[in-house]
């Protein structure tokens, strides 16, 4: 799952909005969860102006 940025303050309001902890938000935005909350979250990141990008693996050895 990719992740989505946010502007300063957008985490503090999305968690406001859906009244969930720092930890749901965080995860919710890394990708880690998408189902239930989670994904309403991401949607409504998205909305605020968030942006989606993908996750880079480190191919250095």
């Amino acid at each position: 799952m990719s992740e989505i940025l946010v502007k300063a303050g957008e985490k503090s309001a999305l968690r406001k909005e859906f009244r969930v902890s720092w930890p749901t938000v965080r995860n919710a935005l890394n990708g880690r969860y998408t189902g239930g909350v989670s994904g309403k979250i991401r949607k409504r990141a998205i909305q605020r102006g968030g942006v989606e990008v993908p996750k880079h693996f480190n191919t250095d050895k």
